[in-house]
């Protein structure tokens, strides 16, 4: 059980994640989290070693993170450009990519012009 909003008092780029239960607070700087994923109407933060459960609306996360770099690659995905690592054109014009730890997330044809604008 995780909260999550982004904390403009510290930085910018920081985002804060608070264990409701524990009122344990963790600090994730947005440069740490490679993306971002809304399954079954549950956000889920990915990072390098972690994966945090998000209490905020998808839609309330890519506002807050739109000037962050991160882009949306499909309907239910953001990802941190900074992370990408190579775009690779599959069959039926979808793009996939490649994020630093090597997991390869597919982008969407509706979402690549946005991929193209961070990228």
């Amino acid at each position: 059980n995780f909260i999550i909003q982004i904390d403009n008092t510290i930085t910018e780029d920081t985002i804060i994640l608070g264990r409701a239960v524990e009122t344990r607070i963790i600090f994730i700087m947005c440069h740490e989290i490679y993306y971002i994923e809304n399954i079954d109407h549950k956000v889920y933060i990915y990072t390098e070693k972690d994966v945090y459960r998000c209490y905020l609306r998808f839609s309330e996360l890519k506002k807050q993170l739109h000037n962050c770099g991160f882009c949306q690659i499909n309907q239910s995905t953001l990802v941190n450009s900074i992370h990408i690592k190579s775009v690779r054109i599959e069959k039926d014009c979808h793009r996939s990519i490649t994020l630093d730890n090597e997991e390869c997330l597919i982008v969407n044809r509706r979402y690549r012009s946005f991929l193209k604008d961070q990228v």
